[in-house]
């Protein structure tokens, strides 16, 4: 595990296409700014299993799993819902 500190608080961050990176186990830290005058800032440190603190996560796209329904069937429901429309409902015709 490493722990390695920031001036700002981290957020996750797109790895590539099937995975994030976590900061995880937030704590506040001093983190050294100026190692010659030991200058010191407050911030936040973060330990994970990668070198910059964080930890890899893989996830699933959501798209692999859900898929719409074919085209043919969306159309001929919208079809069959038009037979039960009045037919001067919307043509633009004034009674």
């Amino acid at each position: 595990m490493n722990t390695v500190s920031y001036i700002e608080r981290k957020k996750y961050v797109r790895y590539d296409a099937d995975s994030y990176l976590l900061y995880l186990n937030e704590a506040p830290a001093d983190v050294v700014v100026d190692e010659e005058s030991g200058e010191t800032a407050r911030g936040y440190s973060y330990t994970g299993e990668e070198t910059d603190g964080s930890t890899r996560i893989s996830v699933d796209a959501p798209h692999r799993h859900r898929r719409k329904p074919p085209r043919q069937v969306r159309g001929r429901a919208y079809r069959q819902a038009l037979q039960y429309r009045r037919p001067d409902c919307h043509s633009g015709k004034q009674r």
